[in-house]
């Protein structure tokens, strides 16, 4: 799920993402390691438009579609030996690989193609927590993740924020 923040306008306004990519994981300690991902986002939101009169009375809304690489790198805490849950903070520098804005006509679905400003790069400060079973060389994982934007998108003070459910099997 990815939601704007910073500007009232916007704020509530939610939508699907999707997240996808590969991780590496160097143990350091025990109990500790660092991990790297290159993952590709999309991010967004669906908007209702309330200021032009004619798109209100119409069922407009603007969609916003905006696509990423991050880089994330974090510190992962766990504790466990077989069943193990940990915590991970950490920084997700990003890069804007595409960027698409559309109003979509709800009675004749109509779509306009719009610009929408955006900076091609952002930050986000992650929070995830996470359960794996650690039994195998197959190691399945479950983990919830928050990533917050650090810098605002543009000059609505926009800022991008996701929260995510991944899964998936580290070898």
């Amino acid at each position: 799920m990815n939601y704007f923040s910073g500007n009232h306008t916007w704020e509530n306004q939610r939508s699907e993402s999707l997240l996808f990519g590969a991780l590496s994981e160097m143990k350091l300690k025990k109990h500790f390691a660092l991990r790297l991902e290159l993952l590709y986002t999309t991010k967004g939101v669906t908007h209702p438009i309330t200021v032009l009169d004619q798109a209100r009375r119409e069922g407009a809304k603007r969609m916003i579609h905006l696509a990423y690489l991050e880089l994330p790198v974090s510190a992962k805490f766990s504790v466990g030996q077989v069943f193990r849950f940990y915590y991970m903070p950490g920084i997700a520098p990003a890069l804007l690989v595409n960027n698409h804005a559309d109003i979509l006509n709800l009675a004749t679905h109509a779509t306009s193609d719009i610009s929408f400003p955006a900076r091609t790069f952002d930050l986000g400060v992650l929070n995830t927590i996470g359960f794996e079973v650690n039994n195998a060389k197959l190691i399945p994982f479950v983990e919830l993740r928050a990533n917050n934007s650090m810098l605002p998108m543009n000059s609505y003070n926009l800022r991008n924020n996701q929260l995510s459910l991944a899964t998936g099997i580290k070898f």
